[in-house]
């Protein structure tokens, strides 16, 4: 800038344009340096020059980092750090302090859910900071539940089931869990011996993901699989192939027969003096015979 041109001159009047200098260089660190002016020349003035100052203020870094994943329960995973914005082909080693995150409010303990992973600190002489958080991402954790395998004999009531686990965090215990599964198991004192799923279902947890494994529940005869009911009812031939014949001092209502699972795999409800078993793979199974309104059980064999 210029001050003391007279008769409404300009710059353009003069013979030689000033020259500038400063010591600064795309090197030099953040502060203020001289700007000095020399040289310039002109038939009708002499000249006073007054020093300028350039300032360098600190050039802006981005530091931003990923989004992470871990289970409940485990440790905080590494997050890397991203630069952006280094001048003079510098790299975070001129920093004086390095940014980090902050893991303060996230744990091994810390609920499933997204969180906000802050960086923070840093420090450079010739940077500002802006931060761009990342995610950290908890999800639940496996948890295996397993109904406990039963027996009882057959004509008695279920027995309460229990659950086994495998796969809890943090020390924690069933007591921490939002709702447990369901159990259930399609046997009740009238099923026939043989073998029936303790079914799991539902439940829910924010910590947890159930991974529900059925257990078995087993109902025995009270003699013994092989032993015969002191009751007047018998069935024969046993091995079977075709057709299968009860002999009763009682009129004979219904026949069921059962394969080993308890499932129900051929009801005759209108018995007329034989069961034909010929549509049944070979295997072992189990007749249920109800006379007078007593059902009573026998084992067979059938035969292809």
């Amino acid at each position: 800038t210029y001050s003391g041109f007279v008769n409404d001159e300009t710059e353009e009047v003069l013979t030689r344009q000033p020259n500038f200098s400063c010591s600064a260089t795309p090197q030099s660190n953040v502060g203020t340096y001289t700007i000095t002016a020399s040289g310039a020349g002109a038939e009708n003035y002499t000249f006073q020059y007054v020093k300028g100052e350039l300032s360098i203020t600190p050039a802006l870094l981005t530091v931003s980092t990923d989004t992470e994943t871990r289970l409940y329960g485990d440790p905080n995973p590494d997050f890397t750090l991203h630069y952006s914005g280094f001048k003079n082909n510098e790299t975070e080693d001129v920093l004086t302090e390095k940014p980090f995150i902050d893991f303060s409010d996230i744990n091994s303990t810390s609920s499933a859910g997204g969180y906000e992973v802050a960086i923070v600190g840093g420090s450079a002489t010739n940077y500002t900071f802006r931060y761009l958080s990342g995610i950290l991402n908890i999800e639940r954790a496996p948890l295996t539940i397993t109904a406990t395998d039963a027996v009882r004999n057959e004509g008695e009531d279920n027995p309460a089931f229990t659950l086994s686990y495998s796969g809890f965090r943090n020390n924690e215990t069933e007591s921490v869990l939002d709702a447990l599964p369901t159990i259930s198991c399609i046997a009740n004192r009238n099923s026939p011996a043989g073998f029936y799923d303790i079914v799991l279902s539902g439940g829910y947890d924010n910590n947890y993901d159930y991974q529900l494994v059925y257990g078995r529940l087993e109902v025995t005869l009270p003699n013994g699989m092989e032993g015969v009911s002191v009751s007047k009812v018998s069935v024969y031939p046993n091995p079977v192939k075709h057709d299968l014949y009860i002999q009763s001092d009682y009129p004979v209502e219904k026949v069921e027969i059962y394969n080993q699972s308890g499932v129900c795999v051929l009801a005759d409800k209108d018995y007329s003096g034989k069961t034909d078993v010929s549509s049944l793979p070979a295997g072992v199974y189990y007749v249920r015979v109800y006379a007078n309104g007593v059902p009573e059980t026998k084992k067979i064999i059938i035969e292809n």
